[in-house]
């Protein structure tokens, strides 16, 4: 290498010997070349590099070798001889080299008759050799360094070579001519035959500016032409409409005026901005480190390297939005500048530095960066002496002259309006904003083009001079564009452009057809890394061709515009543009955007799980986000296309293609397998119909299998008219129903949900639509539909069952609905899940009817089977989907339907846990449970179960094995479920049964009492609610004892506790062995017994569970301590809850137990009564606490009784108001008690409590003298004890009082009355004790006198009557007599 200098050319050439072995030619800057054969890479191999050199002879030998010119180019004519190599000098020289032998075999010098050649150097060749020896060379030569005012010249030069007999070559008919390009500076120049014509030579020239070149010649070397020029950079921001730009921003105006008076409303920036911001941010065209300088530029620089795509958006709106505001600029024009900033620096950073040529004549830009461009043949804008794509695919090299002319007329338009609005027209097309039409959109842009912009630009008023002369200008070119399109369209098919644009419509159509079949042999070759810029390429093919087909719809509603220059379109052709044309036009302008759009749209981020199902890896499958990393001079990481996920469905289509080899050929295919909706079927057998509504179904079959459903919307509204079908319909409830979870709230979640559904029952009426008769095209739209549903309906259920079985045409829309049920329920839809399967359900009844049965009973049993399998399939669906839906009456019915009663009672248990679990009691019990069905048993005995049945048992053995703490209360429910249903007895005994396990598991119940309590109390209201011979429940503990050890049923119970069944049958005939309880409980209408108990019993239980639960709350160590009844009701009387313990007492004792209860809780009462008294009259007196809140704490404060002044006047006090309650309780349990013990026993607390208390007279007055002469031996009460009271606490003026008023009662007693037939009875040793003690206290004095006499008195009075009864006893006579008298 050392010996060549700096190396400035390379070169592969293949060798005479052996075809595989190749030879690298290094040029040098010294003049001379290296040759390294491939071998010398392997090193096994002898084999060594050598130079080729050229050594001068003669005088020549004594200069340096650094006379012999620099290579500057050099070439393989492998074509004509291997092992040729031609090699260009500096100088001009052209030299040929045999490199297998070494030797030089012919010089040749160029620009021999041009002057100029000492002052040039070749800096860029292409070359083009045939078999024959033809040689042809363009070549660029720039002026050497400081050589002034010498202009650069391309130069094309053909040769013919050929062979001497010595080996050696010569060069004849050599022509050199100068081309146009002279004054242009290239840098790369290709060379090439073109693929469809071996005799034409096209080249390639890449200038600097950027821009490239493309001339085309004879091989022959002909003279040459200029094909074309384009720029290498792309459309956006590039000028290509009007002269002036602020002429195109006011036709834009105009155009959004127009709109705004059609629509009614106004198209707003958004749509601006929406349509650049896809042009900027396209997936494989962004650089990140472009967009990064563009925005700091623009002065909205990110705010971190790693900012997201959502942000890039809005620092370019910002940017667009403040450029219009500070430069006084419209929308258009700043997004303008924002595009044109971007490219700017995008250019810099990807410069073109060359050209490559492929294989079959394809050619690539190489870029700075990494980045290698194809060359697409140009749009159908392009001039008509180019092929386009779409006529080469179908076979025609050349275009009908009908479609040359609309080539034309689609450029007169194109150059009229702008490249801008064309673009805008395109996206407001497939983007449209509300309330905008097609229709309003061709109008508003025809008017443009009939109106023109506005004179005065607002935009730029400083130039309005130059605005005005602009819009004379475009309006001199429109006057111009009418003519010429006039011209051309008299000059097409009949006069009129209706053959012309369905011929272009017929090629696209007869290149899908004629592309894929081609293509559909051999080995897929197409790699990863080639689907990228296959994608690429075809998005950019689809964008011009949209424009070509917006164009193509302007000139179809051009007849608006038959007043403004002859364009001979009359009213017939008119209609036939808008009823046969325009239709057409539209559905092709939405397949192409529809190629567009999956281009371009990022694919959803697929799962391991979905990954695998569509057989793609997770890492080529994931979304990169974009990285905006500064310093980095490579694009953004690759975001995939949905475009890329079909093309391995593509590749097993078209398996013999190659993206290096036949890029053209592999883009147009493609593109008509898009077309066709990327289907197999379509594709091999096409079928008649819209071809717009099968690519539509298709595809969307297709994205739901590549799990891309969240693009099916964005490809319906892309659809346009084709959305129409009862497929779209499936296709948009399946996708909002697999979308309705994602970023809704629920009630729009639920609105979705339900719009879906709709969807998918309207999309259910092609089943029954495929049979009616129909259009022929309308026909196969149905067809299409119909076969997507199946093809769904298949998918649905081999991913979710494993089986598909293709049904009859009845039982396909069964299938249908329960595939859907199928999948709503993974989904997560129990609602939607729900509606399916009640829709399958009645469908069952259509396909499943009796006219549609079998015959032979034999196959009508297996039918009736298969009916009953299916539909109790779908009723245990339903009842799965009603519960997660918390619909429990939908859950009830489809039990109910359910045809199977294992299945239905299996659901039936559920439904009973789930109402239980859930707190829907009230539902629970509410449920009529009125089916029955027929069980057949193990023993083949069948027997009838019924709905209810199978409810109390499930709900009482759910209470019996749960535990009594758990929450809900079983035994709470089966209450609440039996008394729904009047079943009084079963819900006491449920109660009751609680109340006893409370009672065993006191221990870890936490307030056992009061629950007890509570239930023993419901028990005892739903048992009086049954006729009385029943008032009686069955002891729960007999059945545990029935099934503890020891017992017949113990181990039957033990062995079948793993089975249903058999616990269940060990059951009943524990119930059956308590019969004879059952029958001795209602035999006894009084007493309990040892089986249960009745109301008593549960009264009894009640009321001590009641009491001793109120202890526990107010004292629960005095309830641990109390462990009977008698303790209890001590314990209540002391903590002064003398109700409690009356009522306790009442129920619990009998006989003398209850009247000493009685006369204890009285004589509490009145101890109280008294103690609060008192405690009142020293509040008053002493400012202490009264009795009620805090009189406790000063019952008995010290020292108080030694103090006199606090003392309260006893005489004074007033006994009604404290004494009230007392007397209430003695009259209401008096009528238990004889003589009126409980006044008595209240009078005797009273006086031991304080003796010198005045006594309330409600108190007293049964102890008053009455007339019935029995003196104080009186029928209803004791005034004896009584006064034995009052003499045991000193009250001996009462005792005299109350002496005094008995004998004062006898005295006005009459005669004849004291004569009768009584017993008058005074306790004289009582009285004489009282008049002892009264003599002894000298204050009695007068009432011991009163007494005396009083006593005297009586006893005088008593003797007379008793003399005068004896006399008249002894005489004979009647007793009665003088009574009489």
């Amino acid at each position: 290498m050392e010996r060549l200098g700096t190396p400035t050319t390379l070169e592969i050439i293949q060798t005479s010997r052996d075809p595989r072995e190749e030879l690298v030619c290094i040029g040098g800057q010294l003049g001379s070349l290296l040759v390294v054969p491939s071998a010398c890479l392997d090193k096994k191999t002898a084999a060594k590099p050598y130079e080729l050199t050229h050594s001068p002879s003669g005088y020549r030998a004594f200069f340096s070798k650094a006379t012999t010119s620099a290579v500057t180019w050099t070439g393989s004519l492998d074509s004509f001889a291997p092992g040729l190599l031609c090699v260009l000098h500096s100088d001009c020289s052209l030299c040929f080299w045999d490199v297998n032998r070494r030797q030089r075999l012919l010089a040749e010098s160029l620009l021999q008759q041009s002057g100029s050649r000492a002052l040039l150097v070749p800096t860029a060749v292409g070359s083009l050799c045939t078999t024959q020896g033809h040689l042809r060379l363009v070549v660029h030569m720039e002026p050497k360094s400081g050589v002034p005012h010498c202009p650069p010249q391309t130069v094309a030069v053909s040769m013919d070579i050929q062979v001497l007999p010595d080996g050696l070559l010569q060069v004849v008919n050599m022509r050199e001519r100068m081309l146009e390009h002279s004054s242009l500076c290239f840098q790369t120049i290709l060379t090439h035959t073109g693929s469809s014509d071996a005799n034409a030579a096209q080249t390639w020239l890449l200038s600097s500016t950027p821009s490239l070149h493309s001339i085309t010649s004879n091989v022959s070397g002909e003279p040459h032409a200029e094909s074309c020029r384009a720029t290498l950079i792309e459309k956006q921001g590039v000028d290509t409409g009007p002269r002036h730009q602020p002429l195109q921003e006011d036709i834009w105006q105009r155009i959004q005026d127009s709109l705004e008076e059609n629509t009614g409303q106004l198209l707003e920036d958004a749509a601006l901005s929406q349509h650049f911001m896809q042009q900027l941010l396209a997936p494989g065209t962004l650089c990140q480190d472009a967009l990064s300088q563009a925005l700091q530029e623009l002065g909205q620089p990110l705010a971190s390297d790693h900012a997201g795509l959502e942000e890039a958006q809005h620092h370019l709106t910002a940017a667009a939005q403040g450029m219009a505001a500070s430069a006084r600029i419209s929308q258009l024009a700043s997004w303008r500048r924002v595009t044109q900033t971007y490219w700017k620096h995008w250019t810099e950073l990807h410069p073109a530095v060359g050209l490559v040529q492929l294989p079959k004549g394809a050619v690539a830009i190489v870029r700075l960066g990494h980045m290698l461009t194809f060359l697409q043949d140009s749009s159908p804008l392009a001039p008509p002496q180019h092929t386009n794509h779409l006529c080469a695919v179908a076979g025609d090299a050349t275009l009908s002259s009908d479609l040359a002319l609309l080539m034309q007329c689609m450029q007169l338009l194109q150059q009229l309006l702008g490249q801008d609005v064309v673009d805008l027209f395109v996206h407001l097309w497939t983007h449209p904003s509300p309330g905008m039409t097609q229709h309003s959109l061709c109008c508003a842009f025809i008017r443009v083009l009939t109106t023109g912009p506005h004179c005065d630009s607002p935009n730029v008023p400083q130039n309005a001079g130059q605005n005005r002369d602009a819009l004379r200008q475009w309006r001199q070119q429109r006057s111009d564009s009418l003519l010429q399109l006039g011209q051309l369209i008299s000059q097409m098919t009949h006069r009129t452009p209706v053959s012309a644009l369905r011929e272009y419509i017929a090629s696209t159509s007869q290149g899908s057809k004629q592309s894929l079949p081609a293509a559909m042999e051999g080995t897929p070759q197409l790699t990863p890394g080639s689907g990228e810029a296959l994608t690429l390429m075809l998005r950019q093919t689809a964008s011009h061709q949209m424009q070509a087909a917006a164009l193509m719809l302007l000139l179809a509603w051009l007849d608006n515009l038959r007043a403004a220059g002859p364009l001979h379109i009359s009213a017939t052709v008119s209609q036939v543009l808008k009823a046969e044309v325009v239709p057409e036009l539209e559905a092709h302008f939405c397949s192409v955007a529809i190629t567009q759009w999956l281009c371009t749209a990022p694919a959803v981020a697929l799962t391991d799980e979905e990954a695998i199902s569509v057989n793609h890896s997770r890492n080529t499958s994931k979304l990169a986000s974009l990285d905006f990393a500064s310093g980095s001079r490579q694009q953004v990481q690759h975001q995939q296309s949905i475009a890329e996920l079909l093309l391995p469905g593509f590749l097993q289509l078209s398996g013999g293609m190659q993206l290096q080899h036949e890029p053209h050929l592999v883009l147009a295919a493609l593109a008509a397998y898009i077309q066709v909706g990327c289907s197999r079927e379509a594709v091999l057998h096409p079928a008649p119909g819209s071809r717009l509504v099968q690519q539509v179904l298709a595809l969307g079959h297709r994205l739901v299998q590549l799990h891309q459903t969240a693009h099916i919307p964005q490809l319906l509204a892309l659809a346009g008219d084709a959305a129409d079908t009862l497929g779209a319909a499936f296709l948009k409830g399946y996708a909002v129903l697999h979308l309705a979870h994602e970023g809704l709230a629920e009630e729009q979640q639920q609105a979705a949900m339900q719009q879906a559904v709709g969807h998918l029952f309207q999309a259910a009426a092609v089943f029954a639509a495929a049979d009616q008769a129909a259009q022929y095209g309308e026909q196969a739209d149905l067809t299409a539909s119909c076969n997507l549903v199946n093809h769904m309906v298949q998918d649905i259920m081999l991913a979710l069952t494993g089986k598909y079985d293709r049904p009859g045409s009845q039982a396909a829309q069964l299938q249908y609905f329960e595939a859907l049920m199928l999948q709503s329920e993974k989904w997560g839809w129990p609602q939607a899940a729900t509606s399916f399967a009640q829709a399958a359900m009645h469908q069952i009844e259509v396909v499943y009817g009796d006219s549609s049965g079998p015959l032979s009973d034999h196959d009508k049993a297996a039918w009736v089977a298969e009916r009953h399998k299916r539909q109790s399939k779908l009723c245990t669906n339903l009842f799965v989907y009603a519960l997660q839906a918390g619909q429990f009456e939908d859950a009830y019915n489809a039990v109910q339907a359910n045809p199977v009663a294992a299945s239905a009672l299996g659901n039936l248990l559920c439904l009973v846990n789930a109402l239980v679990n859930t707190g829907n009691f009230a539902t629970l019990c509410s449920l009529p449970y009125a089916a029955d069905f027929i069980v057949k048993q193990q023993d083949g005995r069948h027997e009838v179960v019924s709905l209810l049945d199978a409810t109390q048992q499930a709900l009482e053995q759910r209470a019996a094995t749960a535990d009594v703490t758990s929450q809900p209360q079983l035994y709470d429910i089966l209450f609440d479920f039996y008394c729904m249903r009047s079943n009084f007895k079963a819900a006491a005994t449920a109660q009751y049964t609680l109340a006893c396990r409370l009672e065993d598991a006191r221990a870890r119940v936490p307030h056992w009492l009061h629950l007890r309590a509570t239930a023993l109390l419901q028990a005892l209201t739903a048992l009086t609610m049954v006729q009385p011979s029943q008032q009686w429940i069955l002891n729960p503990g007999l059945l545990q004892e029935a099934l503890s050890p020891g017992t017949p049923y113990s181990d039957q119970a033990a062995a079948s506790a793993s089975n249903h069944e058999s616990a269940k049958a060990t059951l009943a005939k524990c119930r059956a062995g308590l019969a004879h309880s059952m029958v001795v409980l209602s035999s006894s209408s009084s007493q309990s017994t040892a089986s249960g108990c009745q109301c008593t019993d549960l009264t009894k239980q009640h009321a001590a569970a009641h009491a001793h639960a109120l202890l526990s709350h107010l004292d629960p160590e005095a309830s641990q301590r109390a462990t009977v009844d008698d303790d209890v009701f001590h314990r209540l009387l002391g903590l002064g809850l003398f109700h409690a313990a009356l009522s306790l007492a009442v129920v619990l004792y009998e006989g003398q137990r209850l009247s000493q209860a009685l006369q204890r809780s009285v004589a509490a009462m009145v101890t109280s009564c008294v103690q609060k008294q008192i405690q009142d009259a020293m509040a008053v007196r002493g400012n202490l606490p009264a009795s009620g809140i805090g009189a406790g704490q000063h019952l008995a404060p010290p020292g108080l009784e030694q103090d006199e002044q606090l003392q309260p006047d006893f005489e004074d006090l007033s006994p009604e108001a404290p004494w009230q309650s007392v007397l209430d309780t003695i009259d209401q349990h008096e009528s238990r008690q004889h003589k009126h013990r409980l006044h008595l026993a209240a009078v005797q607390a009273a006086l031991a409590k304080e003796h010198r208390l005045k006594l309330p007279p409600p108190l007293l007055a049964p102890f008053q003298a009455s007339e019935d002469l029995l003196g104080m031996a009186a029928r209803g009460a004791d005034p004896a004890g009584l006064l034995t009271v009052y003499l045991r606490h000193d009250r001996l003026a009462d005792a005299a009082d109350l002496v005094l008023s008995h004998l004062a009662a006898y005295k006005k007693a009459s005669i004849i009355t004291k004569e009768g037939h009584c017993c008058v009875w005074f306790p004289f040793g009582i009285i004489t004790n009282l008049m002892a003690r009264l003599r002894k206290d000298a204050k009695f004095n007068g009432r011991h006198i009163q007494l005396q006499e009083s006593l005297e008195a009586h006893l005088q009075t008593s003797a007379e009557v008793s003399t005068n009864f004896l006399d008249k006893l002894n005489h004979g006579q009647d007793a009665t007599v003088g009574m009489e008298e």
